[in-house]
């Protein structure tokens, strides 16, 4: 059995260098109508293989638990890949072992080992699971999810690209089929109507069958499907913004609804426009004009009065200077007369002395008020 499938892997890598000689010989030359006609109907059939193969190979690598492969056995992978003979191809037969491995799992390795991109590797296994059969947690192969589309999809004169997508699109609604004997004869009917548009309508199939499937959504879904939809997802970089797709249940949709109202009113704080003005302000580095525009400003601040202020002003000199300057001479006049009264009566200030000297000060005041007594 190993050289069978050594003998497989010869043919496949001769089969490779013989499609790239004959595309760099029909990239070159001038074709005909005919052989141009005759290389594009080849490359197609030969996509419909490739594609039919890249679901086998994912099963297989899963199947046979290749991401736990030693380094010995990648080093002859690496071997055969450069030097293609049946020697080479049986030496890189491979051995796996059970501890600490490589990969972690089948779609790690098809990511880090055969530069696939996580989400094709997904698809691919989950292909893999509704068209040829999964592996259990023992380890045990399980039979294909959807089997009248595996039929189809073996079947090597129907386009598997076809049968493909059909799994596909009914392998998003298994959320809202639901489980138990209800649920898999709901799938029954949309794989028999899937193959029956598959042989009736191939062009039209993927438009049909998506109809289909839009219509078990659209139902009562359950509430595993719902909550398995919901969520932020990202979509990526669109002329230079990022943009996320928001799904929520109804009930969180009011409370989005319910802040949208309060957007839209002034009285709130998400509602304050001029807020709004003064934080948009501190990114962009504009000046905010405090009564937003000329319109809503008050008469005194629009920029007719101050021209009209600056006019009066000429017209009717100030003269509030002249009277400041006559009351500050009034004052002035004033404290001089305080000050000359205060210089003719006697100063009696209580310094903060000694015991001894304040009593002296007394005595001499008390002295002095005698003395003025008995001039009277």
């Amino acid at each position: 059995m190993t050289t069978d499938t050594a003998y497989a892997l010869l043919q496949l890598a001769k089969a490779r260098e013989l499609i790239d000689a004959a595309n760099a010989v029909f990239g070159a030359a001038d074709l005909p109508p005919g052989h141009a006609a005759g290389y594009a109907k080849y490359t197609e059939k030969i996509d419909q293989s490739l594609s039919r193969a890249k679901i086998r190979a994912a099963h297989a690598l899963r199947h046979t638990g290749a991401h736990k492969l030693d380094q010995a056995s990648f080093q002859h992978l690496g071997e055969a890949f450069e030097q293609p003979t049946l020697q080479s191809m049986q030496d890189a037969a491979g051995r796996t072992i059970t501890g600490r491995t490589h990969f972690r799992n089948t779609r790690s390795m098809m990511h880090d080992w055969l530069d696939i991109p996580r989400g094709t590797a997904s698809d691919r296994l989950i292909l893999a699971d509704c068209l040829l059969g999964g592996v259990d947690d023992s380890g045990q192969p399980t039979v294909p999810w959807l089997p009248e589309l595996a039929a189809e999809y073996n079947d090597p004169t129907i386009d598997p690209r076809l049968v493909m997508a059909a799994s596909t699109k009914l392998h998003s609604a298994r959320k809202d089929l639901g489980e138990g004997a209800t649920a898999n004869a709901k799938k029954a009917k949309l794989e028999r109507e899937s193959v029956a548009f598959m042989h009736a309508e191939p062009k039209s199939a993927r438009k049909h069958i998506s109809a289909m499937v839009a219509e078990v959504k659209a139902g009562q879904r359950p509430l595993k499907a719902l909550l398995e939809s919901i969520g932020i997802f990202k979509k990526g970089l669109r002329q230079g913004l990022i943009e996320y797709v928001l799904r929520v249940l109804p009930s969180q949709a009011a409370y989005i609804e319910a802040f949208f109202a309060s957007i839209d009113n002034p009285a709130t704080v998400a509602g304050n426009r001029e807020g709004l003005k003064d934080a948009e302000a501190q990114f962009t580095g504009a000046q905010v004009n405090e009564w937003g525009d000329e319109a809503s400003m008050p008469d005194w601040a629009q920029p007719e009065a101050e021209h009209e202020e600056s006019a009066d002003d000429s017209q009717h000199p100030d003269t509030s200077d002249a009277e400041a300057t006559q009351s500050s001479s009034q004052e002035t006049t004033a404290e001089d007369s305080s000050e000359a009264e205060a210089d003719e009566q006697p100063e009696h200030r209580i310094s903060f002395l000694g015991g001894s000297e304040a009593r002296t000060q007394a005595a001499g005041w008390a002295d002095d008020a005698a003395d003025e007594r008995s001039h009277r």
